[in-house]
């Protein structure tokens, strides 16, 4: 199969030939198909799965040390995630069990249906694990908005308490302008000032 490295060097090796643009032209098109097919196979389709698994456990592992109210939550996902592990693991072993017998139809057929059969495992192992990865993000955002929240009021208790005070202390400094003892001044002797 080609891979990102044989692909330059044969297209540059063509490139010294002379009179090579129609081989070109028809051979560029030939190797973007072989890599599109080369990545839909199954042996990189679950590596990027795994890697996707790989990624997830470590979502999990710090949503689990910011988000101490959802400890249940991420516990049933690290559960699920697990089981997605597995599923992935067997897909392996499938693979790796997985004996190509092209000598005759019947052989052709099973090989064929065994590969379409590990594609919807695959795509299902995939699915699962971005639904946990997109969940375990959203709570990860909602604690996040929760403790903001949290802030904003802890803020706006302490300014309506220190503008309690200051307006107290502007009372008073009014009414020992105003030469009066009571402080507790009218809006019009504000407005009067």
């Amino acid at each position: 199969m080609c891979d990102n490295v044989t692909v330059p060097i044969v297209l540059g090796a063509l490139s010294l030939l002379p009179d090579n643009r129609y081989i070109l032209l028809a051979l560029a098109p030939a190797m973007v198909v072989v890599n599109v097919a080369n990545a839909q196979r199954p042996t990189p389709k679950l590596d990027r799965v795994k890697h996707t698994i790989d990624g997830c456990k470590e979502l999990l592992k710090g949503a689990k040390l910011t988000c101490d109210r959802n400890h249940v939550e991420l516990t049933d996902r690290t559960r699920r995630l697990s089981e997605v592990e597995v599923s992935a693991s067997r897909i392996q072993v499938q693979l790796l069990e997985k004996h190509h017998d092209f000598t005759t139809w019947k052989g052709c057929v099973e090989y064929v249906n065994g590969m379409c059969d590990i594609w919807k495992k695959i795509h299902q192992c995939a699915k699962d694990a971005r639904e946990i990865e997109t969940s375990t993000l959203r709570t990860i955002e909602a604690e996040k908005q929760r403790q903001s929240g949290e802030n904003i009021r802890d803020c706006d208790e302490i300014c309506d308490a220190l503008g309690s005070q200051a307006s107290a202390r502007q009372r008073r400094r009014l009414a020992q302008a105003l030469g009066t003892g009571n402080t507790t001044v009218s809006y019009e002797a504000l407005a009067s000032v």
